[in-house]
Order: structure tokens, then C-alpha cells, then sequence
């Protein structure tokens, strides 16, 4: 996935501008069930499950859709290899931009779906087709591995947090169940 823009420290965002990271976001992950090994999961693309042992991966808060696709209810976890690309020297970790460490607390948050305190203090509104807002995770304590690269970005920005993420993604099964035995081969 490809993020750019502003990822301000942790304490200098709000819930609104943890959703404005997550609608960058959402067309990304969205535009994943359209490829092997996903489209062949298109039946978790629902709120409840049809039959026993089928997954169901929609869930809402605040009355909104929201399509986590990293989630317990799939048994999957994942590691993320971030790049940053940013104003500051490579591998300066502190500075004027903020510590990495808080700035990954935001990307992360924005990763992550949003809790129904969070969806009703940014005032996520309801879609109007109520089509899912498509989140990578239903929490942050399913990423099991995180490594991040700093780097220059060789183009101006407009403010001091501006950045390009460069977020890749490596789906850990945790069960194999028959709902997930077709990724299986893929992960590897």
C-alpha cells in the first residue's frame, strides 16, 4: 500500500484525521479482493455468516460498515515492512518531524478499524449504499512483525509531517481451517 501525506506524532491527531489516513487507504485494500487469493474468499464479505464454520469478516461501529480484512474472525495476523520516505536524513529517528515511534502510532490507529468512540467523535457517517469501509485491521495486536526503512524523500511537501509510506503487507495464517485453506499455498 502507498500513503502520502501528513502522519503527525500520535498526540497531535484526532480521530477525524486518524479516518482521512484510513480513506486513503480504503480503495487500496478494497481493490485486493478483486485478486487471487482474496476473490476466492468473496464470501467473508459479509456481516454474518451463512452456515457454521463460514467467515464473516463486517462488523460496524457507530452504525458504520467496516471491512477489516486482518481479523481474528479469519484467524490471520500480519507483519509490515514500512518505508518512510520524509524531509529528515535517513535513519534519523527524532527530530522536527516528530519521533517514529509516535508516528507509527498513527499509522497504525489508521490501519486499524475504528472503535465506536472513535466513530462517533470523527463523525464517521453512515455510506449511503452502506458499502464497507475497507480497513487492513480489526485491531493493532495482530500485527505479529514490524520492521521499519527511513529514507529521504527527494520532493518538497507542504507541512513538517508530510510523508510517503510505503507499507507492505505479509498475511500470517494462524488456523487452517476450510475457509482459509486456499491462501495457504499463496502466504508462501
Amino acid at each position: 500500500m502507498l500513503y502520502e501525506g501528513e502522519l503527525a506524532p500520535r498526540q497531535h491527531v484526532s480521530a477525524g484525521d486518524l479516518h482521512s489516513i484510513r480513506i486513503q487507504l480504503h480503495p487500496q485494500i478494497k481493490a485486493l479482493w478483486q485478486y487471487r487469493p482474496l476473490s476466492d474468499c468473496g464470501g467473508w464479505l459479509r456481516e454474518k455468516p451463512e452456515r457454521p464454520g463460514d467467515y464473516a469478516i463486517w462488523e460496524r461501529s457507530n452504525d458504520v460498515l467496516l471491512s477489516p480484512l486482518i481479523s481474528h474472525k479469519n484467524h490471520l495476523m500480519c507483519e509490515l515492512d514500512i518505508t518512510l520516505l520524509r524531509q529528515q536524513e535517513p535513519g534519523q529517528l527524532l527530530g522536527e518531524g516528530g519521533g517514529i515511534d509516535s508516528r507509527l502510532k498513527t499509522l497504525f490507529d489508521a490501519l486499524r478499524k475504528p472503535s465506536t468512540e472513535e466513530a462517533q467523535t470523527a463523525a464517521i457517517a453512515k455510506r449511503a449504499d452502506d458499502d464497507p469501509i475497507h480497513c487492513l485491521l480489526q485491531d493493532d495486536a495482530l500485527v505479529t512483525r514490524v520492521n521499519v526503512e527511513t529514507d529521504r524523500l527527494l520532493r518538497p511537501t507542504e507541512g513538517q509531517f508530510d510523508l510517503v509510506a510505503i507499507i507492505q503487507v505479509t498475511v500470517v495464517l494462524t488456523r487452517v481451517s476450510f475457509g482459509t485453506i486456499n491462501l495457504l499455498s499463496r502466504l508462501q
